[in-house]
């Protein structure tokens, strides 16, 4: 066996070691063994201490996180009111709506973002930021046009 066959092994039972501590850890019942359940709100819990959400809602930021640059191109925000024409529609049965505000202005219902399209000037650069919902999706994304 080579030493890095050997170190791979030891690597893997240190792993599996860990795992066992934890799940022995935070268990419960006659077991002392966690269930997975115990596992999951564990680590649900550390993920929510730290400011991650869930994979639904890592799924959907992407779409408008993308987004996030001090320095778009007016294309740039007519590809985001794009985006956010699409999820509204898609997610209006789920509250997942998501607005824009530029210059003042909360932009969310299809007819008032259509609007907002049709006033970008794509000779501009523009700064855009995301804000997130107290369950950490995406639910507003604020637009400043660059002075320069």
């Amino acid at each position: 066996m080579s030493k890095d066959s050997i170190s791979t092994i030891i690597l893997i039972v240190l792993i599996v070691i860990a795992v066992v501590i934890i799940a022995v850890a935070l268990g419960n019942g006659s077991t002392g063994i966690a269930t997975g359940n115990d596992i999951y709100s564990a680590a649900s819990s550390t993920a929510q201490q730290y400011g991650l959400t869930s994979s639904d809602n890592v799924a959907f930021n992407l779409q408008f996180e993308g987004f996030n640059r001090s320095n778009a191109t007016g294309g740039e925000f007519k590809s985001l009111v794009d985006t956010v024409i699409s999820s509204n529609k898609d997610n209006k049965n789920n509250n997942h709506i998501v607005a824009i505000e530029y210059e003042g202005t909360n932009y969310s219902t299809e007819d008032e973002l259509k609007n907002l399209l049709s006033t970008v000037d794509t000779s501009k650069t523009y700064s855009i930021s995301t804000s997130k919902d107290s369950s950490g999706a995406v639910n507003s994304v604020t637009v400043k046009q660059n002075t320069k």
